[in-house]
């Protein structure tokens, strides 16, 4: 007697904006997957999304932002160089995160910030977990995509999704394929949508974070960037913040503070604020490109004197080799 034999799944059918129903033969390794969403669909997805920042309790945002201290404290030991310059200090606000907060000075006179530091590893979250204010983070849709109690966690306490078609969009047939293109686009923001969002946050009162390379990129010298940042910089006339992580990138020198075998001195250099009214004389592009410019440039004098100071602060059991990608 022969075995029943499995009834062959049909392909997903989607429905594209223009009328086209495509499925995952109608796409190959490497091309861009265009928005899947019906109106129905898109209309969950901001459903969803409303979630996002002040919407939290009274006790959640410091509740969050202590676990993050806490996790961070247990893997790497933080080090600041020229924290004076991060305005405001990093000691704890008092005023909490409360619904509907609207205070375009917060309680110590401080006006909101854009954190811009380097990105190489995910301990550079741990670093800018330091920042005890009220503050919004761009991130990718992979923060939100798991089980929905973590992703509306993340939303209530500042993350702001974003779907990045040359990123997230790119079809693989094995690891990125329509199905999971679809669910991440259901649970982030369009690229534009997100800046006016965080645009938003930032005119009630909140500081934001931006990782300006966009994904780990874990090189020694940082090269470019996205101008996300830039555009929410020159838009709100909030400053950038540059920072320089040290101690994950390529030819960093690794540092064991002490017995703790996985845990690792990771330096962050604190350069100057840079503002977007020293751009305005420029054309819009040109000035986007000047800002962007200089930030590449202050991170990476940053590093430079990052990697000569970490040295001070434990035992070097060598250097951070380069990441291979197949």
């Amino acid at each position: 007697m022969t075995a029943p034999m499995k009834p062959v799944m049909e392909p997903r059918k989607y429905t594209l904006p223009d009328g086209t129903v495509v499925t995952d033969e109608d796409f190959e390794k490497g091309d861009i997957v265009p928005w899947l969403l019906t109106d129905e669909e898109d209309a969950q997805r901001r459903k969803f999304l409303r979630r996002a920042t002040g919407r939290g309790s009274w006790w959640e945002y410091p509740f969050f932002r202590g676990f993050i201290l806490l996790i961070g404290s247990l893997l790497v030991k933080r080090v600041f160089i020229d924290k004076q310059k991060v305005p405001g200090g990093l000691k704890q606000y008092s005023r909490f995160y409360l619904r509907g907060t609207k205070a375009p000075i917060d309680n110590r006179g401080q006006r909101p910030i854009i954190v811009a530091p380097t990105h190489a590893d995910e301990r550079d979250i741990l670093i800018t977990g330091s920042f005890r204010r009220p503050l919004v983070w761009t991130c990718k849709p992979w923060f939100v995509s798991g089980p929905r109690w973590l992703a509306n966690w993340c939303l209530i306490n500042g993350a702001f999704p974003m779907f990045r078609p040359q990123l997230d969009g790119r079809y693989h047939p094995k690891h990125n394929r329509l199905d999971k293109i679809h669910r991440l686009q259901m649970r982030s923001y369009k690229p534009e949508e997100a800046l006016i969002e965080v645009e938003r946050r930032i005119n009630q009162g909140f500081s934001a974070e931006f990782f300006i390379e966009g994904t780990r990129k874990g090189s020694s010298t940082v090269e470019g960037g996205f101008l996300g940042a830039i555009r929410v910089s020159r838009r709100t006339g909030v400053p950038l913040l540059p920072i320089a992580i040290v101690g994950v990138s390529q030819d960093d020198p690794i540092i064991r503070p002490g017995f703790l075998p996985w845990r690792r001195v990771v330096l962050a250099v604190v350069c100057d604020p840079i503002s977007p009214r020293d751009f305005e004389h420029l054309p819009t592009d040109e000035a986007e490109r000047a800002m962007r410019d200089a930030w590449i440039r202050a991170v990476n004098a940053g590093r430079d004197e990052g990697r000569v100071q970490i040295r001070y602060d434990g035992h070097n059991v060598g250097t951070v080799e380069k990441e291979t990608k197949e």
